[in-house]
């Protein structure tokens, strides 16, 4: 199966997609419900955990559309596939955001759970001290 994805973003990029646009393309099989699944858990460690400027918008979409016509990949593999894509896309919008002079990655561990790692993070790259 083929999956291809493009995604523009500009300012006011912030976890919760901002103002960002991404199309995901493919042509895997599965069905509406194992698709929406698949993305729903991307977008979490993608386009969900990046930040340009510290401003949310309510302008977010990423679609993912499937023409089915192809068999035969297991949906393990598909979503690591839709991961790497949108980690890609994601990470080329914040090497691309408005004004942007420097990238940080940020990496946490040793917290008690995902949303309290997702919580430090964000206010590490959104605080002044790293701007």
């Amino acid at each position: 199966a083929r999956l291809v994805g493009t995604a523009k973003g500009a300012g006011m990029i912030e976890p919760n997609m901002a103002t960002m646009l991404g199309f995901l393309m493919t042509d895997a099989s599965f069905s509406r419900e194992e698709l929406q699944g698949a993305l729903s858990e991307v977008v979490l460690d993608s386009f969900n955990a990046i930040s340009v400027d510290g401003d949310e918008s309510t302008s977010d979409t990423v679609v993912l559309v499937s023409s089915c016509a192809k068999s035969g990949t297991t949906l393990a593999d598909f979503r690591e596939a839709l991961r790497e894509v949108c980690q890609d896309l994601a990470a080329q919008i914040v090497h691309n955001g408005e004004g942007t002079r420097h990238v940080i990655r940020v990496s946490v561990t040793g917290a008690s759970d995902d949303a309290t790692a997702r919580r430090v993070a964000k206010a590490v790259v959104n605080g002044p001290l790293f701007k």
